[in-house]
């Protein structure tokens, strides 16, 4: 099990390092393991748990009502709440797992089988309102998209269902980063997220978004098909920290260019402290040129521990 310091647990959480402080000593809300030398580790499980008190706190519950439940009562506790104050309480952070994302992805194919886009839509807004950004990004869009492309590849989906489903979740998505962005995170990390010329495949990039925003961090989605001039430009501009290119296997059967001449291209005009993490299958990592300023990362999955790791001070 992997551990974390408290400005991890933090900066993940929402709640404050004192606040956790404070909770541990007067009421054993959380109990942390212990390094050697006395510093406080949490867990993914702790921190989680922190999450769900910062938000029964948020609808006005004392901390030392519910700092004794169990993490199984706190979900049902923050149930209620919605359920019975869902306008008043409609901006607070909601509870992760209270829905199930298989099911929604059940719902959604079988709407999309005879293009039922309302209810599309409406499940995509349940799934918004009940799922963290990062559960929404890889329990449901990325497994969702995956199936549906199997189906198209079976012949039971066609390319129209694809890209209807596409301009909805789209939407969605874009709703939840223009939120975090117009919150405007004081993260001190800025991301910039873009594909490069020709490539017009960008859920991977839509995805890893909302697993930044999840985390806080300053979040810039640049969108798809960007030459690498205009994203040198764009990321020296906005001073980012790093550019997440997504990059889909068939690049360079669709594009003018190889990915290693834009890469080059786009070294040239950056900054040279601004790293670039290529999103990708191996077949991606072997055509990468060879530059400490350039990473791989080899599924959306790999990206929660580089961030956790971009966390720790």
């Amino acid at each position: 099990m992997e551990y974390f310091n408290i400005q991890v647990a933090a900066q993940v959480s929402g709640v404050s390092p004192h606040t956790i402080r404070a909770w541990e000593k007067r009421y054993q809300a959380i109990v942390p393991k212990r390094s050697e030398n006395g510093r406080r580790l949490y867990s993914e499980q702790d921190i989680e748990r922190l999450s769900l008190l910062s938000q029964l706190t948020n609808f006005g519950s004392s901390i030392s009502q519910v700092a004794n439940l169990n993490d199984k009562e706190l979900k049902q506790l923050i149930q209620k709440f919605q359920k019975n104050s869902p306008n008043e309480f409609s901006n607070i952070k909601k509870s992760k797992n209270l829905i199930s994302p298989d099911e929604i992805l059940k719902n959604i194919l079988m709407a999309l089988s005879t293009f039922k886009l309302d209810i599309i839509s409406h499940e995509m807004e349940k799934a918004r309102d009940n799922l963290s950004s990062e559960d929404l990004a890889l329990k449901l869009i990325l497994p969702l998209f995956q199936n549906v492309g199997r189906k198209i590849e079976a012949g039971t989906f066609s390319i129209a269902q694809e890209h209807s489903l596409s301009a909805i979740v789209k939407f969605h998505v874009g709703q939840i980063i223009h939120t975090h962005y117009i919150k405007k995170s004081k993260h001190r990390i800025k991301i910039a997220l873009a594909t490069p010329t020709d490539e017009r495949h960008a859920f991977g990039i839509l995805c890893a978004s909302l697993i930044f925003c999840h985390y806080n961090f300053d979040v810039f989605y640049l969108g798809r098909d960007l030459p690498a001039e205009a994203l040198a430009q764009a990321a020296n501009a906005i001073r980012v920290d790093y550019i997440v290119l997504g990059v889909s296997p068939y690049y360079e059967s669709i594009s003018k260019q190889t990915l290693k001449i834009y890469l080059e291209e786009l070294q040239d005009k950056l900054n040279e402290k601004i790293k670039i993490w290529i999103g990708g299958d191996d077949k991606i990592a072997k055509k990468m040129p060879h530059s400490p300023q350039i990473e791989f990362i080899g599924s959306l999955e790999e990206l929660k521990p580089k961030i956790l790791k971009l966390l720790q001070p």
